[in-house]
């Protein structure tokens, strides 16, 4: 079923990941959550809390998905290899269907600008920052993108270290 997704989306020329696609929508929410009791509490508004509770609920409508098209594009892309990025997106999706579960609880049984509301929202940003980063991290890896260099004596070094790379260890260096 996972591959009869992607061929068909290949079809219509779209060879990317799924999962990116969807990730703003979660992710936005918490921020948005976490703006909105900040403000709320600073100027004593409770409709802006009331939004907060708003974004939280539709954070946790799109986690879900969002989680989903993350399992499935790791089973297409990583053929389900549990990198270390990965395995940390799993267990902080979790988490973050947790918070966002315990937030929408207490969001609407208790207090608008109870403690424990406020620090499930600080948690849940926490949460998609890190899941921000390990995604990050299988894209980009732990390196800047190179500088590209067209012409001049840095690209004919470039060339050559490239090509002693090919040769065979013994004859790497003149043996």
């Amino acid at each position: 079923m996972i591959e009869f997704i992607y061929q068909t989306l290949t079809k219509f020329g779209y060879t990317h990941p799924i999962h990116p696609t969807l990730t703003h929508v979660p992710i936005g929410m918490v921020m948005g959550a976490f703006l909105f009791v900040v403000i709320a509490l600073i100027f004593g508004k409770k409709n802006l809390a009331l939004s907060a509770r708003h974004c939280t609920v539709l954070a946790l409508i799109a986690a879900i998905p969002t989680a989903l098209l993350g399992i499935m594009d790791w089973q297409h892309f990583y053929a389900g290899a549990l990198l270390f990025p990965i395995k940390m997106k799993l267990v902080l999706a979790g988490i973050l269907v947790i918070f966002l579960i315990l937030a929408v609880i207490f969001g609407f049984f208790g207090e608008t600008f109870s403690k424990i509301v406020i620090s499930l929202y600080l948690l849940c940003l926490v949460t998609v920052i890190g899941l921000g980063y390990f995604g990050g991290e299988l894209v980009y890896g732990t390196k800047a993108p190179a500088a590209e260099v067209s012409e001049g004596p840095a690209t004919e070094g470039a060339m050559i270290f490239t090509e002693l790379l090919r040769l065979p260890p013994d004859r790497q260096y003149g043996n």
